[in-house]
């Protein structure tokens, strides 16, 4: 079982967006949402326009579907995808479908020990199991939000994140127990929360649409703006040296940081003070905070501090992994593999004999290959 700091090292994270909006434009015309079995579509009140949840089918194909993220869990990978699949194997090529209480599409799954371990996806669905993803229960389902979940992690001490769509965010602090929404002021714009990683200093970084980025230096129960070098949607993240990052998004834009400080710039919100201060001590603060700015010029964050990545392609880029030796591999649609050698800035190309979409990545056998899951489900390649 690998610790939870170097799992985070290793698979980083990603929304996949555009492979989440096919799995959408799928539900819309399968009728997902609508249950096959008579007896729970009976059950739907007509006058309530969300659908009624069922057990995810058991189903002999299920590792060949649309699958949204992958982790590592001691000796086993769990991935999760389309209608509630959740699925369990000990070597990425044999596969077991384990019940899951939900239809619902799963976007990420994380675990915060070997046992432990959350699903999250649409209809703000979260689920939770305490034997390393054989069984699973209900933990939240409520599709009168309207929003997904995209994206799960845990950060180590049993706290953990799971955000989405429209400023969607719980939070949790006894390793995926239980859930309680968020009140951080960076929800207030209602952007896409696409995902959330953990920074090898231990700080988190959010990525989002529209160029979003923001930092947490406490867990997230405060969060401060990151200047962006792109005004597009980011899908992904990797952690880069001690403070660093790698992002990456639509049309092949991928960009990279040595310290996320360079960027930071204001908080979200303004602290609540405990208690008014007097005239006088007001006084006070504002002369020793002129003193230590003439002595000190105020430090101004740019975009400019992220570095471009070539990656030569226009494709969206929706996840990606950190190997063993360093090195980081993109992925993203029409099966587009890209890898790092030796330098972060420009990408060479991975042969990929399945050219379908690719959602998350993670490295096996030393690195020397990759397990990924995407559009054709699940599939093994070589790295180089």
């Amino acid at each position: 079982m690998t610790s939870q700091s170097s799992r985070q090292a290793s698979k980083g994270s990603a929304m996949k967006w555009p492979l989440f909006l096919a799995v959408a434009v799928f539900t819309a015309s399968s009728g997902l949402y609508a249950s096959s079995d008579e007896e729970l579509e009976s059950q739907q009140n007509q006058e309530d326009p969300y659908p009624v949840d069922g057990p995810a089918d058991i189903m002999p194909l299920a590792a060949h579907e649309i699958l949204m993220d992958v982790d590592k869990v001691g000796e086993n990978f769990i991935a999760v995808g389309l209608r509630g699949n959740i699925l369990r194997s000990g070597d990425g090529v044999n596969w077991t479908q384990s019940p899951a209480p939900t239809r619902s599409g799963l976007n990420a799954v994380a675990f915060s020990d070997s046992n432990n371990g959350n699903a999250v996806g649409h209809d703000a669905v979260i689920l939770r199991t305490t034997d390393g993803g054989a069984t699973w229960t209900k933990q939240l389902y409520a599709p009168e939000l309207e929003r997904p979940f995209l994206d799960v992690q845990f950060f180590g001490g049993g706290k953990g994140l799971a955000t989405g769509a429209y400023g969607l965010m719980y939070e949790t602090s006894d390793g995926g127990a239980t859930w309680d929404e968020s009140e951080a002021a960076v929800r207030e714009d209602e952007w896409h929360f696409n995902a959330v990683i953990q920074l090898g200093d231990g700080s988190l970084l959010l990525v989002g649409e529209v160029g979003n980025i923001a930092h947490s230096k406490d867990g997230g129960a405060s969060w401060s703006r990151v200047e962006s070098p792109y005004d597009g949607s980011f899908f992904g993240a990797l952690p880069y040296k001690q403070s660093g990052a790698v992002i990456y998004g639509l049309r092949g834009n991928a960009f990279i940081i040595d310290d996320i400080k360079l960027a930071r710039g204001e908080p979200y919100g303004e602290p609540e003070d405990d208690e008014e201060m007097s005239d006088a001590e007001e006084a006070v603060e504002e002369a020793v905070a002129a003193v230590a700015e003439a002595a000190e010029p105020a430090f101004i964050p740019s975009a400019d501090a992220w570095k471009k990545i070539n990656t030569g392609t226009i494709l969206g880029l929706l996840g990606g992994t950190v190997l063993p030796n360093g090195d980081i591999v993109l992925i993203g649609t029409n099966g587009k593999i890209l890898r790092s050698s030796g330098g972060m800035t420009n990408l060479s190309h991975v042969k990929n004999p399945v050219g379908l979409s690719l959602a998350d990545a993670i490295p096996i056998n030393n690195g020397k290959q990759l397990l990924m899951v995407g559009e054709a489900g699940a599939q093994i390649i070589d790295s180089q």
